[in-house]
């Protein structure tokens, strides 16, 4: 059984639900759900603004990864944040739905924030400066907090851009913007208690940025195709934040900002 709850929906107490951030992103991908009133209907009759789906909730999702027993599964909407805690041993599943979609990614022990992901310490101990399957996330105390242990994207991962922000796309673009991956790292921080003050440098996921041979850095466009996915089991219990990236003026999400989904699930 899956349970459900609809975002922006005023609905109490949904930790532990089943998020639904996008729903016409849900129908674009097969991924049917019920009309949102018919859905708001039912939750607003149960207690606490809860609501449990049985078993045909979980047909329509559609748990795509057998075996496995099937936490949570989100789609993310195009420039937007998401966050979750994983359980050491659990895996989470990011998948680009559309292909080209850059997810600017942290990751907090869930014990301690201040022991976070580290970008120096990832690249010091995989020696190397990308990301790819078999590739571990380490902390800025190095403990080991995730590993990739499935990757089906053609591009490596990065490390080294960074992410977007307010302040340096008006100087590299000269735009003026309202949201970034800055600030939404900054919001979905703040559900947690944390900070800009607790971000660090972070993962772009789907994201390609190649190093030429003088050190010359730039985005360029990925070789991310539709349906490509990175699994990540957490090797311990740990805070996962994101940024599906808004960036419009550069190769970080292809030809315009897309949905993401993110699924957190115990193997099987």
């Amino acid at each position: 059984m899956l349970n459900v709850c609809f975002t922006g929906a005023g609905l109490a107490d949904c930790k532990g639900f089943v998020f639904l951030t996008a729903f016409s992103a849900y129908s674009k991908h097969g991924l049917t759900v019920h009309r949102a009133g018919d859905m708001l209907d039912r939750a607003r009759g149960s207690a606490g603004g809860r609501m449990q789906e049985e078993g045909d909730m979980a047909g329509t999702l559609g748990n795509s990864i057998p075996g496995a027993i099937l936490h949570e599964d989100t789609v993310v909407a195009a420039g937007e944040p998401w966050s979750a805690r994983i359980q050491q041993g659990d895996m989470l599943r990011l998948v680009d739905l559309e292909g080209r979609q850059a997810i600017d990614f942290l990751c907090y022990s869930a014990a301690d924030h201040i022991d976070r992901y580290s970008a120096a310490n990832t690249m010091k101990l995989n020696k190397n400066i990308y990301l790819g399957q078999g590739s571990v996330l380490w902390s800025m105390r190095a403990h080991r907090m995730m590993t990739i242990v499935e990757d089906t994207c053609a591009s490596a991962h990065d490390t080294l851009y960074g992410c977007c922000s307010i302040e340096i796309d008006e100087i590299r673009y000269g735009k003026t913007k309202t949201r970034s991956c800055q600030s939404n790292f900054e919001s979905e921080l703040a559900k947690h208690g944390m900070g800009a003050r607790d971000m660090a440098a972070n993962i772009n996921f789907f994201m390609s940025a190649p190093v030429a041979p003088d050190g010359a850095v730039a985005i360029v466009e990925s070789l991310s195709q539709p349906g490509d996915h990175v699994d990540l089991r957490a090797e311990m219990d740990v805070l996962v934040v994101l940024s599906n990236c808004p960036e419009r003026d550069n190769a970080a999400s292809g030809d315009g900002p897309t949905p993401i989904r993110a699924m957190i699930y115990t193997p099987g």
